[in-house]
């Protein structure tokens, strides 16, 4: 670790397999890689304000992930 930047063409991704041995991915490995989630949350649409019935604006309510994949992805846009 010198503290210098690395130039473009030397920057690589991987992990440290023991001391002084890595192991470097490309990208077609990082494409490759069955995810099992993508931590993302779609947003299908938003409803329009004047559709919302008065009685839901009394008292704030929101849905939550039930599970912990989920909620981790739901805790990152909760920070607000």
């Amino acid at each position: 670790m010198t503290g210098r930047p690395v130039k473009d063409e030397n920057d690589a991704k991987g992990y440290a397999h023991g001391e002084n041995d890595y192991v470097i991915l490309t990208d077609d490995d990082l494409c490759n890689v069955a995810l099992d989630t993508v931590n993302t949350i779609d947003i299908q649409k938003f409803a329009p304000a004047e559709s919302i019935e008065w009685v839901y604006l009394e008292k704030p309510y929101y849905l939550t992930p039930d599970d912990a994949v989920g909620y981790e992805a739901f805790a990152v846009t909760d920070k607000a």
